[in-house]
């Protein structure tokens, strides 16, 4: 594969991964005609949340079929493709993500990435490979990257205070931002925008995930 990955934790911002974020990350990059993949893990949902009513559903669901609602038929697992084969990753964000890739409590200070996204996010950096995120994902780059970069990493997921902190805690510089703004940071060729994680109109995430993109592209070079 020669085009970009993109990570996927299933369908859906409150148990998977953004749609709106999902979509307009592959809209961008067909529009600039840039190759992508789905990627994601075959592994079961922490939780299932009915997205009417953001009430906890029991009901067992698995992150590829849940993802495949997004891919359809262009999914793989991660641990199918290597680094060295992809452009670049992105990551959509959502509450899904950190739930099912991950063990996080805000308010009981714990956080821990599933170990195969954890080997794959470091294997994508140190290639320097350029990484791109929306919203929450700025969490999950943080705890994977923070202890193999040289230098405090540049991210932004909105402006929200509390995982702010949790990202400076990191030892990460945390950029307040719009919805329609990306942040990048040249030297660790990561670039960031909140997504829908301010809870925006769509025109507004879709202008901030188009400059994602297009900051992505400009690293790739």
């Amino acid at each position: 594969m020669k085009g970009f990955g993109i990570l996927l934790a299933g369908c859906g911002f409150w148990d998977g991964s953004d749609v709106w974020e999902s979509v307009l990350i592959s809209y961008f990059l067909a529009k600039k005609k840039e190759p992508y993949l789905f990627l994601t893990l075959n592994l079961n949902q922490k939780e299932v949340v009915d997205h009417l009513t953001q009430k906890k559903v029991f009901e067992d669901r698995n992150l590829f079929s849940e993802s495949a609602r997004i891919g359809v038929s262009e999914i793989k697992s991660i641990e199918d493709v290597s680094g060295e084969k992809i452009k670049g990753l992105f990551v959509p964000g959502g509450w899904g993500l950190l739930k099912n890739l991950s063990e996080f409590d805000p308010d009981e200070n714990t956080f821990n990435v599933e170990k195969k996204v954890k080997r794959f996010l470091r294997e994508i950096y140190r290639r320097e490979k350029p990484i791109g995120g929306c919203g929450l994902a700025s969490l999950l780059f943080a705890f994977c990257l923070h202890d193999i970069s040289e230098s405090p990493i540049t991210l932004t997921l909105g402006n929200d205070a509390k995982l702010s902190r949790k990202l400076e805690d990191f030892g990460v510089i945390h950029v307040i931002s719009k919805a329609s703004e990306a942040v990048i940071d040249k030297e660790h060729k990561i670039v960031t925008t909140p997504g829908t994680f301010l809870k925006k109109n769509i025109s507004e995430v879709s202008s901030g995930i188009e400059n994602l993109v297009l900051g992505i592209l400009e690293l790739t070079g």
